[in-house]
């Protein structure tokens, strides 16, 4: 029996190799955004979209640059957006908290 892997597919498959990667990347990425914004001033909210959107974006300049159709570009960074949302925003949270002595 032959499965025939669509490119959607590919793209998800490779995302979920790269998972560690966001790991490894959350904690670096809210430091550098501490350096450069007032995350006390933005809200918790905002930190948490901002952090998101770094990752995501790294992301797919790092890994996915050639993906061109832009639905497979949106549907990646909501699947990057949603992985941090479940397994990391406890964390992110925390951290604000600590930084922002809230």
């Amino acid at each position: 029996m032959k499965y025939i892997i669509t490119e959607s597919q590919k793209t998800k498959l490779r995302l979920i190799r790269r998972l560690s990667d966001i790991d490894a990347m959350l904690h670096f990425k809210m430091i550098k955004c501490t350096r450069w914004f007032n995350v006390c001033e933005m809200g918790v909210s905002k930190f948490i979209e901002t952090i998101k959107t770094m990752i995501s974006d790294e992301m797919y300049q790092n890994y996915f640059e050639d993906i061109q159709s832009d639905s497979e570009i949106i549907e990646l960074k909501k699947f990057i957006e949603n992985y941090i949302n479940t397994k990391h925003i406890d964390k992110i949270k925390e951290f604000y908290k600590n930084y922002c002595a809230v």
